[in-house]
């Protein structure tokens, strides 16, 4: 991957940044869509790639329609801030691209008596991993075990989760607990993909 500042870009550039945006965000999506029945958490994760590149699209955009074609523009900041990416596609996408409900997935063996389980880590302010969110399992439960949260988020914390295994505090006595996959509830994570590429097809030919 490149590194370093990005070039200054004249109308005609940023045009064809907006364009090739686009394309990329339908690709990531078509990848996800491939990877719902393999790995769901790895699907949502492309899925959030796909409303960044997204949002990356409409902030060239914005840039575009203010360049005079004898200029030339820098845009280094759109390529390095994802969360103004993903901010500025939220604001236009079908709240049903944004509105997905994410749940934890477990493989439980045996539980006799209900359990919480604490997910969504934040850092505190003294530098510590903590879960705010807590789930409730019922006894006796086995097997497989989805409980699907009022939670939407569509941001970086959500795509890390997606990826990666971590470790954090329950509370305040430093109780150590690692965390969960958490993964997409499917019905909505599918509407989600088709209505994005709708809105994306839309976008391409405006």
């Amino acid at each position: 991957m490149p590194t370093g500042k990005t070039p200054n870009l004249s109308k005609s550039e940023l045009q064809r940044g907006v364009a090739l945006s686009i394309e990329n965000a339908k690709r990531l999506l078509n990848s996800a869509e491939s990877l719902i029945q393999v790995n769901l958490s790895h699907a949502f994760f492309l899925y959030n790639l796909a409303v960044e590149e997204y949002g990356k699209a409409l902030w060239l955009k914005d840039f575009e329609k203010k360049a005079k074609p004898s200029k030339r523009y820098d845009v280094n900041k759109v390529f390095k801030d994802h969360e103004t990416k993903l901010e500025m596609a939220r604001k236009w996408i079908p709240p049903s691209c944004k509105n997905i409900m994410r749940g934890v997935k477990l493989s439980i063996n045996s539980i006799d008596v209900p359990k919480e389980l604490w997910y969504d880590v934040k850092t505190d302010e003294n530098g510590f991993k903590r879960a705010k969110k807590v789930v409730s399992i019922p006894g006796g439960a086995t097997g497989k075990f989805f409980y699907v949260s009022e939670d939407y988020a569509l941001d970086l914390d959500a795509r890390l989760e997606a990826l990666y295994v971590d470790c954090f505090y329950i509370g305040s006595d430093h109780v150590v607990q690692w965390s969960n996959e958490i993964i997409p509830a499917l019905d909505g994570f599918q509407q989600a993909i088709k209505d994005l590429r709708s809105h994306l097809s839309a976008a391409d030919s405006s």
